[in-house]
C-alpha cells in the first residue's frame, strides 16, 4: 500500500467516510492532499535544494542581465556564479554573490558591465538581476527553497515526519464542501487552525525572494578550483 493510500485511510477514519460509495471521492482527496503539500511548502519552507539541475542551475550567457527562475522556486538562500577560465576551461572561478537592493546601488547600476558582483532581487518577481551585466559566460548555481518537483501521486516529497500534518488541510477542504452531509464550518475552522499550527499562516505575495544568513548578504567570496 502506498503512503497516499495510508493517508487516505486515516483521512476517512477521521471523517467517518470508510464505506463505498464514499461521500468524498478519492480524486477530491488526492487533489486536496496535493494542495496541502504545496501549502505546507509555501508556508513552512520545507524543501531545500542545491542539487536538482532543473531548478538550481541556470546558464548565463555573455551580456545576459536577467535570470528567470523556475516557477517552483520559492526562495533563494545562496547564489554562486561559476565562470570557466577563457584560456583553460578546466579552471573554474566560483564567486559567492551577495544580494543587494537597487536603492543601495549607484545610479548607473543598470548599465554597468563586467564581472557580476551581486544579485538584485527587488526589481522583477521571479527573476534575479546580475550586477554588473556579466561579460563572460557562466553558470549560476543556487541553493533554494522550492515547491514539490512533480504532482503528488503515491507519496509526498516532503519529509515523512510532516505527512500526517497534511491531513488537517484535507479535513478543512472536506468540511468546507457545499454538501449537506459534509459541510461543517466549525470542524473546518478547527482543521485549518491545526494546519496553520504546523506550517504557519497564509503567505503574502510580497514576501521577499531572498532568505538566508544576513551576515553573508554583503560579502562576496571568490575561489578558484
Amino acid at each position: 500500500m502506498s503512503i497516499v493510500a495510508d493517508l487516505e485511510t486515516e483521512f476517512r477514519r477521521r471523517v467517518s467516510d470508510r464505506v463505498a460509495d464514499y461521500l468524498y471521492t478519492h480524486d477530491d482527496f488526492l487533489a486536496n492532499l496535493r494542495e496541502a503539500e504545496t501549502e505546507a511548502c509555501r508556508r513552512g519552507l520545507i524543501l531545500t535544494d542545491a542539487t536538482t539541475t532543473a531548478v538550481c542551475n541556470y546558464t548565463v550567457s555573455v551580456d545576459q542581465a536577467w535570470v528567470t527562475l523556475d516557477a517552483r522556486v520559492l526562495k533563494v538562500r545562496r547564489a554562486d556564479l561559476w565562470t570557466p577560465n577563457e584560456d583553460d576551461p578546466t579552471i573554474i572561478r566560483k564567486d559567492r554573490l551577495p544580494r543587494e537592493l537597487q536603492q543601495d546601488l549607484p545610479d548607473d547600476w543598470p548599465e554597468r558591465t563586467g564581472d557580476a558582483e551581486c544579485i538584485v532581487t527587488d526589481v522583477e518577481r521571479g527573476k534575479l538581476r546580475l550586477v554588473p551585466i556579466p561579460t563572460k559566460a557562466a553558470t549560476l548555481k543556487l541553493e533554494i527553497i522550492r515547491l514539490p518537483l512533480v504532482p503528488l501521486t503515491t507519496a509526498p516529497e516532503i519529509p515523512a515526519r510532516y505527512h500526517l500534518q497534511l491531513l488537517p488541510w484535507c479535513l478543512y477542504r472536506c468540511y468546507s464542501t457545499d454538501d449537506s452531509q459534509l459541510y461543517r464550518p466549525k470542524f473546518a475552522a478547527d482543521a485549518l487552525t491545526e494546519f496553520e499550527g504546523s506550517f504557519g499562516g497564509p503567505v503574502s505575495a510580497n514576501d521577499d525572494l531572498w532568505i538566508g544568513n544576513r551576515g553573508n548578504f554583503r560579502r562576496r567570496h571568490t575561489r578558484f578550483f
